[in-house]
This record gives C-alpha cells, sequence and structure tokens, in this order.
C-alpha cells in the first residue's frame, strides 16, 4: 500500500477539452456538444476525407470517431458535418491558455494533447 503522507499536498486542476474540435464547431453554431450529433471532417471533397473529431452523440449512436472517413458517416437528418477552421481552433486554445496564465505560473502549465482520441 502507498504511503500518500510522504508526499506534498497540492491542489491540481485537470481542464479535459473532450471532443475540442467538435466542440469549437458546436459553440460557433449556438449547438450542444452533448447532445448533438458533430463531426469535423477534413473536407467535403472528398469521400474518403477523415473524421478530426467527432461529439459524444456521434461517438455513441453513430459509432463515428476520429480516424473514421466521411464515407463511414451515415446520411441522418440529426447529424452536423463541419469543416474544420484550424485557425479558430488555434484561437479558442490560446485563450484558454491565456486565462490559465492569469492563475498559474507558466511551469505550472503541462498541455499534454491538441488532438483528439
Amino acid at each position: 500500500m502507498m504511503d500518500y503522507s510522504k508526499f506534498r499536498n497540492r491542489q491540481i486542476a485537470c481542464i479535459d477539452m473532450m471532443s475540442f474540435y467538435a466542440s469549437c464547431m458546436a459553440t460557433l453554431h449556438n449547438l450542444d456538444v452533448q447532445a448533438v450529433p458533430i463531426a469535423v471532417v477534413g473536407s467535403f471533397k472528398q469521400s474518403g476525407s477523415v473524421v478530426l473529431a467527432a461529439s459524444p452523440p456521434m461517438k455513441k449512436r453513430f459509432r463515428i470517431k476520429t480516424g473514421n472517413r466521411l464515407f463511414e458517416i451515415p446520411s441522418h437528418p440529426e447529424i452536423r458535418l463541419f469543416e474544420p477552421k484550424m485557425a479558430h481552433f488555434l484561437d479558442v486554445s490560446m485563450a484558454i491558455t491565456r486565462i490559465l496564465h492569469k492563475y498559474v505560473p507558466a511551469e505550472a502549465i503541462h498541455v499534454y494533447s491538441v488532438d483528439e482520441y
């Protein structure tokens, strides 16, 4: 059994930017990322284009996740598809990071990923 009394007691905040690209697009279009099946696809021009992000309902209801292809997404009236707005995604990510910098020093912020799984 681990003796945690020997470790320093400190507070840690973790931010999970769940389905980040899908969340950004949901915000832009006034959608609820937790309720609407959303996929961000590299390009609508190619049926083999890769899904870059999928909202939780897209993953659960339609089994579409990052790495699937556009042609695998079923035609369904509730599904919302978007092409990426990479500059916007970066702007939002940087805005979140700037907020963190107001409360903690830079050396305390550890960004571990900006992609989806």
